[in-house]
């Protein structure tokens, strides 16, 4: 702060306070702290402004006095009466012109916590959604794996079923697919019957049979393996080892009969064959020729331009 009183210059130097933290809390306490502070430096400077004014007036007096008049007026004229006056007239002027820059320091410093604060909120909300991301994208792939062995799996049955279709058309001897679905039906309709108490045959097709059936048979096995109902495992492994080994004989018995049929109608048409007359042939053999040659026949449109108006007056 620069004083100018008549032809004596004072300097007073006023130290800036230390930056605020970047806490908002401590910032706050850092204002109420500077406006104390700064109070109390206000005090002190006026002090010794008002003592160095003082003694400043006492030295020009002194010097007044001893020149005389021409001389004063001579030490007036030295100064320029069009000179630029001073921008601070008054040292409060400028101690508010402090707290001025003071506050908008502060609004600045809590306006970059602010920014710094929604920029750590933006960083953790994006980490959050990328760590999401490669989540999903690894449930993504191990879904995606999953469904592939699913389907590796269900390809090795398809294979198996086509297998065993192709076994049961040779040992069908000529049996069509439409026929074995027949026997199918059939089948399921006698185990339909047999278990009783699953409904009306009449309103159900084939798949509506085989979904009551699995319940049923659902029912029976937690029944079998419920403890409380005093089934033993051991006898139910031995009666489920008799049915197997029943249902492998009567399959083992229809194998060979069907087999034995077979043979009997093959021995059947030998023996046609051989009582058969013998049919000889008479007249030159047919010789071997070559295919002939393909003709292709080009067929060629061609497009005949007639006139428009007379063809519609024509008509």
């Amino acid at each position: 702060i620069t004083l100018l009183h008549q032809s004596r210059v004072f300097f007073l130097m006023i130290g800036r306070p230390p930056r605020s933290t970047l806490s908002s809390s401590s910032a706050a306490s850092d204002v109420y702290k500077r406006q104390a502070d700064s109070g109390e430096l206000e005090e002190k400077l006026m002090a010794e402004l008002a003592i160095q004014v003082e003694e400043a007036a006492s030295e020009i007096t002194e010097t007044v006095d001893v020149m005389s008049a021409e001389e004063v007026k001579e030490r007036l004229d030295m100064f320029d009466a069009n000179r630029v006056p001073m921008y601070f007239t008054n040292p409060q002027q400028i101690l508010g012109k402090f707290f001025d820059i003071e506050e908008s320091n502060l609004f600045l410093i809590q306006n970059c916590q602010e920014l710094e604060e929604e920029i750590d909120s933006i960083s953790q909300s994006y980490q959050q959604e990328q760590s999401d991301m490669v989540r999903i994208a690894q449930q993504r792939k191990s879904q995606m794996e999953t469904v592939n062995s699913k389907i590796t799996v269900e390809q090795g049955k398809l294979k198996q079923l086509n297998e065993r279709l192709e076994r049961a058309k040779d040992a069908g001897a000529g049996i069509t697919q439409d026929q074995l679905k027949s026997q199918i039906e059939e089948r399921v309709k006698t185990i339909f019957r047999t278990i009783g108490g699953l409904g009306d045959e009449s309103n159900m097709d084939t798949l509506g049979m085989l979904t009551y059936i699995e319940t049923k048979l659902e029912e029976m096995h937690q029944f079998i393996i419920n403890p409380k109902n005093g089934i033993e495992e051991t006898f139910a492994a031995t009666l489920m080892k008799q049915r197997d080994k029943e249902r492998r004989r009567q399959a083992r018995q229809l194998m060979l009969s069907k087999q034995a049929e077979e043979r009997e109608r093959r021995s059947k048409i030998a023996l046609e064959r051989s009582q058969a007359p013998v049919m000889k042939r008479v007249g030159k053999p047919v010789m071997w020729r070559s295919r002939p040659l393909d003709v292709k026949k080009k067929v060629t449109v061609t497009q005949v331009e007639t006139n428009t108006e007379e063809d519609e007056f024509f008509s």
